[in-house]
């Protein structure tokens, strides 16, 4: 999974970090991680899975491709490629067309499965420019020459293939990196990766970017450097057994640790607070180092450290150019333990070899410059460490130091020699069952690593103050006190034969620090400091290892021939889950969540690109969201139905796809959740159409009742078949066979289980459910069909603020069209609905970072205005009888009669005298603010926030007849105009799921990930990305994308015409107007509880203003013209004028 932090940036402070684009000098750059894939094959590489070629989509008006992205398959698609837009105005401008291509290679001749044939091209630069990555094809065609583009030199750099991708009959595919990095380093890592025949060549033949811009200005500030470690500060687990924890620096220092010069041994000095008395000297000369106590009382508890004083000390660096940060956290202990040795089936503990005093680890955090998010983990490990992807780390939740807590993720430290590790287990420095060992386990003692002290941050200048510890840079304790000889002599006893010959060399060839021949150095003295974390230590142990391991007649690894079988079994079953050029063949993963921090309040935000679709856009969603100390559990994770837990299951294995039929007829594929955390259960499959990016979940169930005979959860006895698709003629990856759970009496089923065989799934696959936490359901949404066997999603039948029914997220088959009820039942939440909702602080947070931006259109004359302002200017209470007697309406509508009846009796109308009527219907967009209510949805699973807007008046409508506009006259005026669109929040975890669009008398709702987004600068230290959303000219039915949208069919019907105005209204300036489960929290105005008309009714003839415009049409239209007109919404044609709020059938209900 992908730990992502929102677009940060303090615009006070003159940087521009997390800004989405870097001008790297006169050429802005960005990363795309929407991708499509191109090409796959299934062997070779890492793990013999095989690899993948994508190209970035959905590019960003203006920015160019600059080259392919290819990654292996052994892990989920997790990676970026940079695109760019010159910027420089020049004719010799930073970005120019390739003049041709050169074909590098092709895997035609090559005898893997793979989706095709593929051709990989060099672009040919103009002379002064240079290519920064492939383009590929699945033709010999060459690409065309505008596909891509090259990089005028002096904004390019040398770089170095790195790490493999893929490889194949001597094919070689590697990613690339800037072949200078480090903190002054301007080189630029693009994402490309480069296709070679043979090795690993150096210097490949395309080209990383430079940055000759400022790089300080792109780097986080202190304040961002704070909320990104308050989200991505680890959680570090010590071993069960461990006895050498961590302290801080100062704790050793007050507890008795001493400074000792060389020829003075004998008169060592205490060490002052900060280490003030330290050398300052850039030297190692052997003439200082630091010690234990002399005593041994203190000596053996300093050893043991102190947890409570521990805190990480951070240093913050460019990397690649400004592009990226890191973040190095160093953690430091007293004293390293024992080591201890795996010898084939023998663990050996090696003595006191391996100890040595004053240990210093570290985790770094990589960051995107562009976006925040953290892309990749270092982990230490003795001299050397590892990059890990952030997707493939774990992560636990935070709700300790927040009221909304996040997921941060976890290092686990090897016993006694405190490597770092991203996850538990034995991690052997060696291979074959020989060599040193780190065990990590999740213990009881966890060090927070969000308590930390900033050390350093060279591009801060003075704003940061390094401690005088920091630049002491002689050892941090003593040459080793022991004989080095005699403790492997001593171990070697214990060993049998062979293995005893070999023993010493294995452990000679360990690395100092692991052995404790010398205490270590302290952080400023690595070679990290200023430059990247390396792999090279490790790889050399390894190396060496492997050699004394031929010396002692340890077997070694088959050789590759001699796997085929395996190989043969892979085939076999990637030649049956082929690749489309949609989906991708493993593992799907949607977000978890982040925060960023302001003024000590926690505003929980993500910006969340599938990362795995293709042609996706970005969703805005809020983590984890839970104040402690409420009694809410809301965006906890998991919600308690009554016996029975539940948690939003969102990381899918693909089963099957078809290709065609379904909307768009591009077909639709069938999930099932994997990785579920411990004692949660599947209760069904999940189905999508594949005309939008992967974007849903379903509910997991953990029976929580303790009773063994009547749980909330049992399997099911039996399947039936309900269809299968061997039949269909339609484009597939292999037959479906869609199983309906039988379930036990006094239990239902609540989703499918599917197979590719004939074969029936096992009983322990799904769980049925019992029956009082079950409740109807219908099917609602059309996911796919063909020959009369149709996907529907399902829905609990009785929807609203009150009904318990649970939405599960599974879907039904049906031979037939909708027919209801459906087979399966949805789940129903017995127990309080109000502990699972947001509270009002929780609630403000989401609309901080939900609440839409509102464009009216360019030519709106009649804009909206807070319900107060146009009290205040003249709108008048009328009653039935007494028309000639209006009466002026106080703030907030206090002598609005409050008696919930829609009779007729009372109306409200505009001023009477003709100038402030018409300034009136003109509405105030300064004065315009959101009327919310909160309402649960789906059994308190989901929270609805409905945002009202109100207009004074509602302008005339138009119509398109074929080839023609017309203006309907005086038709679709009315005044009080009320509009809505409703954010739906899951309760689980906080994320915006769906958004509704209301429109006249109806509306549509449209995935949170199919959104337009647009940066808030405004209101936040940090900004966030929120929605958009557009208003039709006129009428105010609201959009999600701008254009025309024509209420009718076949050119014909009443306009909605939409585009992007200079008017445009924050939804984020809102009063919170109604959340019935708040009780006596939210005061509700007297103006949202007048049930009767806000406009009275038309005062013109319809039928003479539609007689005025069929004179305008030429004969056959007028026919056709009026049967539309006559059917459109009342709302529309101004009939009467709306009511408010309250008298909607989704005030309590849904959205239909």
């Amino acid at each position: 999974m992908q730990l992502t932090v929102a677009s940060v940036e303090l615009q006070n402070t003159g940087t521009s970090f997390a800004n989405t684009i870097i001008d790297l000098g006169e050429l802005h750059v960005m990363q795309a991680s929407t991708f499509s894939k191109v090409w796959g094959t299934y062997e070779g590489g890492p793990d013999n899975q095989g690899a993948s070629v994508y190209e970035p989509t959905g590019l960003r008006y203006g920015y160019s491709m600059l080259g392919s992205y290819s990654q292996p398959n052994s892990k989920p698609l997790f990676g970026y490629v940079l695109v760019a837009k010159d910027i420089s105005g020049k004719t010799n401008g930073t970005l120019k067309p390739p003049v041709d291509y050169s074909l590098v290679l092709n895997t035609a001749s090559i005898t893997v499965t793979q989706d095709s044939s593929l051709y990989i091209w060099l672009p040919i630069a103009p002379n002064g420019y240079h290519a920064v990555g492939h383009v590929v094809t699945k033709t010999q065609d060459k690409p065309s020459t505008n596909k891509v583009m090259c990089v005028r030199s002096d904004l390019t750099e040398q770089c170095e293939s790195s790490t493999l991708i893929w490889g194949s009959n001597g094919l070689n595919f590697y990613d690339v990196r800037p072949i200078n990095r480090g903190i002054k380093a301007l080189g630029v890592r693009v994402g490309t990766f480069v296709a070679q025949n043979g090795g690993n060549i150096n210097p490949p033949s395309i080209s990383c970017l430079k940055n000759i811009d400022s790089i300080t200005q792109i780097m986080p500030s202190k304040k961002q450097i704070d909320a990104l470690l308050q989200v991505n500060a680890p959680f570090l687990y010590l071993h069960s057994d461990e006895e050498y924890l961590p302290s801080s620096v100062n704790w050793f220092f007050s507890n008795g640790a001493l400074l000792y010069k060389k020829g003075r041994e004998s008169n060592p000095v205490p060490i002052a607070q900060n280490g003030n008395n330290l050398p300052q000297d850039p030297n190692t000369d052997g003439s200082c180092w630091l010690d234990l106590p002399v005593d041994n009382a203190n000596k053996e508890r300093v050893k043991k450290g102190n947890l409570q004083s521990a805190e990480s000390y951070v240093h913050v660096k460019p990397m690649y150019g400004g592009t990226f940060t890191d973040i190095a956290m160093w953690v430091f202990y007293p004293f390293n333990g024992a080591g201890r040795a795996k010898v084939e089936f023998i663990d050996i503990k090696l003595g006191k070899a391996g100890e040595h005093v004053g240990d210093w680890e570290h985790v770094t955090l990589r960051v995107s410059n562009f976006d925040g998010q953290l892309w990749h983990v270092y982990f230490s490990q003795h001299n050397a460490g590892k990059w890990i992807d952030s997707s493939q780390l774990e992560f636990q939740s935070d709700a300790s130091s927040f009221d909304f807590p996040t997921k941060r993720p976890i290092v686990y430290a090897s016993l006694h020699g405190h490597a770092s590790y991203p996850h538990a287990g034995l991690n052997l420095l060696g291979k074959n069952g020989v060599g040193a060992r780190d065990d990590t386990n999740k213990g009881r003692n966890v060090m927070d690593m969000g308590k930390y002290v900033l050390v350093c941050a060279e591009y801060l200048g003075s704003e940061v103050k390094e401690p005088a510890w920091l630049n002491y840079f002689r050892e941090w304790g003593p040459h080793i006190d022991f004989d080095l000889d005699i403790e492997l002599k001593n171990v070697a006893k214990a060993l049998p034969g062979k293995l005893r010959d070999g023993f010493e060399n294995i452990i000679r060839s360990l690395p100092k620090e692991a052995l404790g021949e010398e205490g270590p150095t302290g952080p400023k003295e690595k070679g990290n400091w200023n430059e990247m974390g390396m792999n090279v230590g490790i790889l050399c142990v390894c190396v060496v290892l492997f050699i004394a391991m031929e010396a002692m007649g340890v077997p070694t690894a088959a050789p590759t021939d001699q796997i085929s079988e395996n190989k043969n079994v892979l085939k076999k079953k990637r030649s049956v889950s082929r690749s489309r050029s949609r989906p991708i063949d493993h593992t799907f993963k949607l977000p978890i969540a982040q925060t960023s921090s302001s003024e000590g309040i926690v505003y929980v935000i993500l910006i969340f690109c599938p990362l795995v679709v293709h042609d996706s856009k970005c969703r805005l969603t809020v983590a984890s969201v839970e104040l402690q100390n409420t009694g809410t559990s809301f965006a906890n994770t998991v919600i308690d139905l009554g016996e029975l837990h539940v948690m939003q299951a969102s990381t899918f294995s693909k089963v099957w796809g078809a290709y065609e039929s379904g909307p768009d007829d591009q077909g639709a594929s069938v999930y099932e959740p994997t990785g579920l955390r411990y004692g949660y259960s599947m209760l069904g499959s999940y189905s999508q159409p594949n005309n939008k990016p992967l974007f849903g979940y379903v509910l997991a169930a953990k029976d929580i009742s303790g009773s063994t005979t009547n749980g909330t959860l049992k399997p099911p006895v039996d399947y039936t078949l309900v269809s299968n698709t061997a039949s269909v003629m339609v484009d597939q990856d292999s037959p479906l066979y869609i199983w309906l759970p039988i379930a036990p009496d006094g239990y239902h089923a609540v989703g499918h289980v599917v197979t590719t065989t004939q074969d029936k799934p096992s009983p322990d696959k799904v769980m049925c459910v019992r029956a009082d936490l079950t409740e109807q359901c219908e099917s609602s949404t059309w996911i796919w069909g063909s020959n009369d066997l149709n996907f529907y999603d399902v829905r609990p039948i009785n929807r609203g603020s009150k009904a318990p029914g649970v939405r599960v997220g599974t879907f039904v088959a049906q031979n037939g069209g909708n027919t209801n009820p459906p087979s399966i039942s949805c789940l129903k939440n017995l127990n309080s609905i109000s502990q699972i909702m947001p509270n009002q602080t929780q609630i403000e947070t989401l609309l901080h970072s939900y609440s839409p931006f509102l464009y009216l259109h360019p030519d709106e004359e009649y804009l909206p205005s807070s319900v107060n302002w146009f009290f205040s200017n003249g709108a008048l209470l009328y009653k039935k009888g007494e028309e000639s007697n209006p009466v002026p309406i106080e703030q907030n509508g206090t002598n609005l009669p409050q008696d919930p009846n829609n009779d007729g009796a009372y109306w409200l109308d505009l001023p009477v005298d003709d100038a402030n009527k018409e300034r009136v219907k003109q509405g105030n967009l300064q004065s315009a603010e959101s009327y919310v209510h909160v309402k649960p949805m789906y059994g308190g699973t989901f929270t609805d926030i409905a945002m009202w807007v109100f207009y004074p008046f509602n302008g005339p409508a138009k119509a398109k007849i074929k080839f023609i506009n017309v203006k309907l006259g005086k038709v679709g005026e009315h005044v009080g105009d009320w509009e809505h669109v409703t954010l739906r929040v899951s309760n689980l975890d906080g994320q915006l799921w769906h958004v509704y669009f209301s429109q006249h008398n109806g509306g549509s709702w449209v995935d949170a990930s199919q959104l337009e987004f647009q940066m808030d600068n405004s209101s936040f230290d940090f900004p966030t990305q929120r929605p958009v959303v557009y208003a039709s000219r006129h009428g105010h039915a609201s959009y999600p994308h701008g254009g025309l949208h024509l209420l009718g069919k076949n050119g014909v019907g009443a306009r909605d015409d939409t585009d992007k105005g200079s008017n445009v209204m924050d939804m984020g300036k809102y009063v919170l107007v109604s959340a019935e489960y708040l009780e006596s929290e939210v005061k509700e105005p007297a103006w949202l509880n007048f049930f009767r008309e806000w406009g009275p009714h038309v005062d013109y003839s319809l039928d003479d203003e539609l007689k005025n415009v069929e004179k305008l049409l030429p004969g056959k239209l007028k026919d056709v013209f009026e049967k539309i007109i006559m059917g459109l919404p009342k709302e529309l044609l101004g009939e009467e004028g709306p009511t408010g709020p309250k008298e909607k059938g989704n005030w309590n209900g849904d959205e239909v």
